[in-house]
């Protein structure tokens, strides 16, 4: 009986530790960057080719207009997206649209909201940096408490895309 009870209040403790994770960090934030050998103005036309976005961006499955004219200021898409044979669903709200300078977008599903400011600097003749600035919140405590937990495989997956997107860049 006294080895249950302990084996309750530990449980008990580690779930208040788990909610107390998303307490004292709510959304997360991380910084993705990569460097290719193209133009701005090169490097944003691949990245906003809806028919070269499944070659880069892992999980993707598609998108539909919801609202709007594409590629206008608070226009919005019904992104899905394939985790684990799973579809997740996302609106994609379109924050700022400068075509060879800047991309961003506020994303919103029934667990996290996330926004992601990516700019396209150019650095000489031939070559850009692009950096994506991610923020990520999950909705409740537990998605909150499971982001935080998750930030370094979030990004690590998110550097993959890039990775990804940077050898289409190249390539074409």
């Amino acid at each position: 009986m006294k080895i249950l009870k302990y084996l309750l209040g530990g449980l008990a403790a580690l779930a208040i530790l788990f909610i107390l994770i998303g307490v004292f960090q709510p959304e997360i934030h991380y910084t993705t960057t990569i460097s290719v050998n193209k133009s701005a103005a090169e490097a944003f036309a691949v990245f906003r080719d809806e028919n070269k976005t499944k070659d880069w961006l892992i999980n993707w499955v598609s998108s539909e207009p919801v609202k709007g004219t594409p590629n206008e200021v608070g226009s919005q898409h019904k992104i899905t997206m394939n985790y684990q044979g799973n579809p997740f669903e996302m609106l994609e709200t379109i924050k700022i649209y400068q075509p060879g300078e800047q991309y961003a977008m506020h994303l919103d599903s029934d667990m996290l909201a996330m926004d992601i400011d990516i700019r396209f600097q150019p650095e000489g003749t031939n070559k850009t940096v692009i950096t994506a600035e991610n923020t990520i919140k999950g909705k409740g405590m537990i998605m909150r408490s499971i982001m935080a937990l998750s930030k370094s495989a979030t990004a690590e997956e998110d550097q993959q895309n890039y990775d990804r997107l940077k050898q289409l860049i190249e390539e074409g």
